[in-house]
């Protein structure tokens, strides 16, 4: 146990005394990454507690149960969270693989920075993806969404998939993970350069648009693009290239 406890804080930029590693599942259990008071825990086991959840299996979210990315491949996390995907993207892709997280939040991206500190095949972008460029207003908590009413309003800049992966000169994408709260509609459609040359991606499309999931519209979109699909129980897209499965059976 403590040598995991070690290896989870070699995660975050900031240490905590050495005593108080074995509490960490104990703060866990009482201290929620959603309810985990500001002013009362340092922002040390804020961290340490919120990288504790990460690393825990998602049940009802698997994003990497039918295609994954490996060693050394380009990565993208299109909606980073707290890190959820990308925590595991990085273990996945290794030293020599690449990772671009795209998150709106300012919270999260805060959270982000301190998490994959020293990770220098790690490129963190602060936007929001949809179908063009500009400025939005989005609403929520920490799951910041163009298309939530009700709680904070936060102006964000917005872009599209295609422009971001121009500008890093990302020519193709090995493995993409999305959720973007609603907006992959938007999201897929500003993406339409860049996901042909993708050879595995995930979607989060369990999301209501007009009282209706979107998943349906998500896979017909990747379907047309060339993708092979599986949509799971709980809505989220599962596509992947032909050749891309048949060369990770062989492997």
């Amino acid at each position: 146990m403590m040598g995991k406890l070690r290896r989870v804080g070699s995660w975050v930029g900031t240490s905590l005394p050495s005593w108080l590693s074995p509490f960490t599942p104990l703060l866990s259990c009482l201290f929620p990454p959603h309810l985990v008071p500001r002013s009362s825990l340092s922002q040390a086991i804020r961290d340490k507690v919120k990288v504790y959840w990460l690393k825990q299996p998602v049940p009802d979210e698997d994003y990497f149960s039918l295609v994954a990315p490996t060693a050394g491949d380009t990565a993208l996390v299109v909606g980073g969270g707290y890190g959820y995907c990308a925590l595991h993207c990085i273990k996945k892709v290794g030293k020599k693989g690449k990772l671009i997280v795209v998150e709106p939040n300012p919270r999260c991206v805060s959270f982000l920075r301190r998490l994959f500190a020293g990770k220098r095949n790690v490129v963190l972008i602060q936007k929001a993806i949809m179908n063009r460029k500009g400025e939005m207003y989005f609403s929520g908590g920490d799951n910041l969404s163009a298309f939530c009413e009700g709680g904070r309003r936060v102006k964000v800049s917005v872009d599209t998939l295609d422009h971001i992966c121009l500008k890093l000169g990302i020519k193709e994408v090995d493995y993409m993970a999305m959720d973007v709260e609603g907006a992959e509609i938007e999201a897929l459609k500003g993406g339409r350069k860049i996901l042909r040359r993708t050879k595995k991606i995930v979607v989060g499309a369990y999301h209501l648009r007009g009282g209706k999931p979107t998943w349906p519209w998500v896979e017909r979109y990747l379907r047309r693009l060339g993708f092979r699909t599986k949509v799971t129980e709980d809505g989220v897209v599962h596509a992947w290239r032909s050749t891309t499965r048949e060369k990770e059976a062989e492997g």
